[in-house]
C-alpha cells in the first residue's frame, strides 16, 4: 500500500509502519482474514526497526516495530510446545523476561522463546520392590541401570519389562517379567502358526 502522508495532522511525524491491533505488519506477515490496517506514525527525527519474536527454530512468531523513542514493549505470549513449559524470552543466552513483562528493547532486534522439558517419574518395579526410580525429561528414553534380578522359578529367565519401555510422555512404571528359558516371541509365533495350520487341515479333512 502507498505510504500515507501525516503532514496534514502533525508536521513532526512521518509514516512508520502499518499496524494490526498491537502488531506491526511487514512484508512477511500472513493475514488469514479480512481486517483493517492502521497507519502508525513516528517522529521525523527517529528511525523505525523491527523487534522479532522467534521460536527455537528461528521461525517468526510475531514482530513489533520500535523506534528511537520506544521506551518499553510488552513481551507477548509464546506458543505452547508439547511436553515443555515456556521459561521466557531470551536475547542470546540472557533472559529478558516472560510474557506480560514490560522491557526496554534498546538495540535488541530478536528475542527467542526458550522452553524446558517437563520431568516425569519413571520407575522399574519387581513384585513389591522398586528397583529404580528416576526423573526423566519428556521425550527421553528411560534406561534401567541396575542389576537384573533373578526369577524365582527354576527354568525361567528375565523376559523384559512390561509394558515395553518407550520414550517418556507421562509418569510410568515398568514391571519385571520372567519367561521360560529358551522361549521367544518368534517361537511362540511359529507354534501359533503350526497350530492354525493343523486346525485348518483337520477342518478340510472333515
Amino acid at each position: 500500500a502507498e505510504e500515507p502522508d501525516p503532514t496534514d495532522g502533525d508536521e513532526d511525524l512521518k509514516f512508520g509502519y502499518w499496524g494490526l491491533e498491537d502488531y506491526a505488519v511487514t512484508a512477511k506477515s500472513i493475514i488469514n482474514a479480512d481486517d483493517s490496517l492502521y497507519a502508525m506514525y513516528i517522529p521525523k527525527n527517529s528511525s523505525a526497526g523491527t523487534l522479532s519474536f522467534v521460536d527455537e527454530s528461528g521461525n517468526v512468531i510475531t514482530s513489533y516495530v520500535v523506534s528511537d523513542n520506544t521506551v518499553t514493549v510488552t513481551l507477548p505470549e509464546a506458543p505452547a510446545k508439547e511436553g515443555h513449559v515456556f521459561v521466557g524470552w531470551y536475547n542470546g543466552s540472557q533472559q529478558v523476561g516472560v510474557a506480560g513483562d514490560k522491557v526496554a528493547p534498546g538495540t535488541i532486534t530478536v528475542l527467542t522463546a526458550k522452553y524446558k522439558p517437563i520431568m516425569y517419574k519413571v520407575s522399574f518395579v519387581s513384585g513389591m520392590k522398586t528397583l529404580q526410580s528416576d526423573s526423566v525429561a519428556y521425550g527421553e528414553m528411560p534406561e534401567y541401570r541396575g542389576e537384573i534380578p533373578a526369577c524365582d522359578l527354576d527354568g525361567y529367565e528375565f523376559g523384559g519389562w512390561i509394558p515395553t519401555v518407550a520414550a517418556v510422555t507421562k509418569d510410568a512404571e515398568y514391571w519385571f517379567s520372567c519367561k521360560p528359558i529358551g522361549f521367544s516371541s518368534s517361537s511362540a509365533e511359529s507354534s501359533s502358526s503350526e497350530a492354525k495350520s493343523s486346525s485348518s487341515e483337520k477342518s478340510s479333512s472333515s
